[in-house]
Order: structure tokens, then C-alpha cells, then sequence
């Protein structure tokens, strides 16, 4: 998913380097570099409605390992498509965290609110829940069952 993104952005710079030895105008190269970002948020925005699907393959795995992978990857693609919208909203969500990264600090906060974030939507998601009915509030994380990877650890 990353390749395309990269051929874009190459083929854009390559257009920026080549307009502004044409025309030194400020404004153009303004133009430019804004349709330069928002090409790049259309391509994210289609390499997430391609790869949500595998979202939660991950954490069917790590709820019972001990079934066959084609069984994993096919019961974290059903659920992945059942609830297609919500998880594209909620990684979609994280793009202005992801933008304020690029300083490198903020990576340490905001990776672990993602993984959290995708953590609780899939506990749902395996719960049979639909994840927008998800509820992160403070008052109900102590009600929660256990995750369900918690749960095979304690049958066996």
C-alpha cells in the first residue's frame, strides 16, 4: 500500500521540480505543495478502505491461537467487513495525530493510544458487539469482560 503513495509523491515532486524551473511564482508552488498533501491524504484514505479488511486478523489470532490460519484469516475478515465503516472511521481518525508525528516526539504518545483504540474496537468486534456501540468510558471499563485473549489464557 505504501508503494503507490510513494510513486505518487515522486511523480509530484518530480512535476514541482519541473514547474518551478518554468515559473518561479510563490503562489504556484503554494498550489502545489497543497495538492501535493491532499493527494497523499486520498491515497491513505484508499490504502484504508483496502486494508481494513485485515484489521483484526491480528487479534483473532491472539484470541485462539490454536485454530487453523485460513480459519483466522477468515473469521478476521468477516468481522473486519461487518464492521468496514466504523474501523475505517476510527483509523481515519488518527490522521491528525499521525501528521503531528512527523516531529517524531509525539509517535510515543500516539501509538500506543492507536493500538489501544484498535485493541478495544476488536474486543467488541470478537464480543459480537458492533464497535461503534463500543463505550470507552471511564465508569464502564471496570464492567468490561475480559478480553478474550485473556480469557483462552485462562482455560488452559
Amino acid at each position: 500500500g505504501l508503494i503507490p503513495m510513494a510513486a505518487v509523491f515522486a511523480a509530484e515532486a518530480f512535476l514541482y521540480n519541473k514547474i518551478t524551473a518554468i515559473n518561479d511564482s510563490q503562489a504556484l508552488k503554494v498550489l502545489i505543495i497543497v495538492l501535493m498533501l491532499v493527494s497523499m491524504l486520498g491515497m491513505y484514505a484508499v490504502y484504508l478502505m483496502y486494508s481494513v479488511r485485515y484489521t483484526l486478523i491480528p487479534y483473532v489470532f491472539a484470541s485462539d491461537p490454536d485454530l487453523p490460519l485460513t480459519e483466522i484469516y477468515r473469521k478476521g475478515t468477516e468481522i473486519s467487513d461487518k464492521n468496514k465503516l466504523c474501523l475505517f472511521r476510527l483509523k481515519w481518525s488518527f490522521v491528525p495525530m499521525f501528521i503531528t508525528c512527523i516531529t517524531g516526539f509525539p509517535v510515543f504518545f500516539v501509538m500506543p493510544i492507536y493500538s489501544m483504540s484498535l485493541s478495544i474496537a476488536a474486543n467488541a468486534a470478537l464480543s459480537g458487539k458492533e464497535i461503534s456501540e463500543t463505550n470507552t468510558n471511564e465508569k464502564d471499563r471496570g464492567a468490561r469482560q475480559p478480553a478474550a485473549s485473556v480469557s483462552h489464557a485462562e482455560n488452559t
